[in-house]
């Protein structure tokens, strides 16, 4: 892909780390962590190695999207030939998140009418790249993991997700249809500390109304 200019994208954070989400749906940098801490997506600084984490619509005809009111989560919205979808992402925020922050990304796709498919691929490359991650299926669990060095990540989602050959990324084929929910979860750790739980849909659909309220209240 080409390089995406700088004013296409919109931050998002939970006042520890940032993400930027290009209009396609593409987060091409994320220090969900911390503000300076080594970037796991960064595909603005080198757009065939840097990584992303990205939801891409096929058939777009037309993109909008805005901070729903008076909050930081992105609402990003897709109409095709056969129907619009949007996507949801924030960083999960709760109360006392100030000193035990959830450093959660949280992206949920939902369908507005008729269907939307969706190509996804999450693709980390920690610490500005420098470091391809080890990714693996937890079966019991149903979640995935990658570490890189002393980073790593829970992941979870609705979608069938698959490895690629060399154990660094993930991918899917997805389609979500007017009022169905696709959740896509991934949660920063250290490699030692890694929760393997699997959150339910429940949770993550609270999580993401207890953001939209904590903004509201700030």
């Amino acid at each position: 892909m080409s390089y995406v200019p700088i004013a296409d994208y919109a931050l998002i954070g939970d006042c520890h780390g940032t993400a930027l989400v290009a209009k396609s749906g593409s987060i091409d940098w994320a220090c969900l962590s911390r503000f300076d801490c080594g970037a796991m997506f960064c595909r603005i600084l080198d757009d065939k190695k840097g990584g992303a984490f990205a939801i891409d619509a096929r058939n777009v005809a037309s993109t909008s999207r805005r901070y729903l009111p008076d909050t930081n989560v992105l609402e990003t919205t897709f109409t095709t030939d056969t129907g619009t979808a949007r996507i949801l992402d924030c960083l999960t925020m709760r109360e006392g998140g100030k000193t035990l922050p959830f450093r959660q990304l949280l992206r949920i796709v939902e369908g507005v009418s008729g269907y939307v498919d969706f190509d996804v691929l999450i693709e980390p490359r920690f610490d500005y790249a420098s470091l391809k991650p080890w990714v693996r299926y937890h079966r019991d669990e149903e979640v995935h993991s990658a570490v890189g060095g002393s980073d790593a990540f829970v992941f979870q989602a609705d979608a069938d997700l698959h490895t690629s050959e060399d154990l660094a990324s993930l991918t899917a084929a997805l389609t979500v249809r007017a009022n169905e929910r696709s959740r896509f979860s991934l949660t920063i750790a250290s490699p030692h500390e890694l929760d393997l739980t699997r959150l339910s849909s429940d949770i993550l659909d609270q999580r993401l109304a207890d953001t939209i309220g904590w903004w509201k209240r700030w």
